[in-house]
């Protein structure tokens, strides 16, 4: 489930549950701009 960077010390990997995912869907997307970022990765 995608978490906004501001989240990440704040969630733990098993504590969301199916009910948090419901709710944070109706939220704003936090990958919406994602396909937006024209970046190439290097070797």
């Amino acid at each position: 489930m995608p978490i906004a960077w501001n989240e990440l010390d704040a969630i733990a990997p098993d504590a969301v549950s199916m009910e948090d995912a419901l709710l944070k869907i109706r939220n704003e997307d936090p990958w919406k701009d994602f396909f937006k970022n024209n970046q190439m990765l290097k070797n």
